[in-house]
């Protein structure tokens, strides 16, 4: 994956409303300050668009971000993953 990826996921992320900086917590886990909390987003988001399921891939070089990637895992493990693809239309047609 190209690292300029990496940080269009996170910047994303920090705009996304997955993190709650009252709580300084993502799914559970602890942040210390908006930047972990968005690190740890990024990580979940980017191991969720990736469809990962083997924590050895949430091998990156930011400690945080390889935690909320796991943390997706962890959350998924076990859970059938959706086709690539268009995953709310399977039969083939433009409309349901």
């Amino acid at each position: 994956m190209k690292p300029w990826l990496y940080t269009a996921i996170f910047l994303a992320c920090v705009q996304s409303a997955h993190v709650m900086a009252a709580g300084k917590s993502f799914h559970g886990t602890p942040c210390k300050n908006d930047e972990e909390c968005s690190s740890l987003a990024g990580g979940y988001e980017w191991a969720k668009s990736e469809k990962l399921t083997d924590k050895s891939s949430c091998n990156t070089p930011t400690a945080t971000f390889n935690q909320g990637c796991q943390i997706f895992i962890k959350e998924n493990a076990g859970k059938p993953q959706p086709p690539d693809g268009n995953e709310d239309d399977d039969d083939g047609d433009e409309e349901d």
